[in-house]
């Protein structure tokens, strides 16, 4: 009983790890506040993606190879008015507040 449970836990995490990385991700979309980049997410159908998958995909080097460096929101919110963005040069992590730096925008299809 146990060997199954594990072998479901692996499938699930490798099913889960395949559905984030086989997303459909936009092209850099410019710099822009948050609330313009939301908005321009969901103009397209798409929205910001939160931290994890932004940090799992620059691992996986899915969309680190197409976008270079740079700066890049995620809808993830730290407290109050500050989001995290991650850095594509370096894979780091680090927040700032929505509406004092404009940040590379890439969108995630829901």
């Amino acid at each position: 009983m146990f060997r199954y449970r594990i072998i479901l836990f692996v499938i699930m995490f490798i099913s889960l790890q395949v559905s984030l990385l086989s997303g459909d991700w936009s092209r850099n979309l410019g710099k822009m506040d948050l609330n313009s980049a939301d908005r321009k997410c969901k103009s397209r159908g798409m929205r910001l993606p939160t931290i994890n998958e932004l940090q799992t995909a620059y691992e996986s080097g899915e969309i680190s190879t197409k976008l270079g460096g740079g700066f890049f929101w995620s809808s993830t919110q730290n407290e109050g008015d500050r989001y995290y963005y991650l850095n594509m040069g370096t894979g780091s992590v680090d927040w700032v507040q929505s509406h004092y730096w404009d940040v590379s925008v890439i969108c995630i299809k829901k």
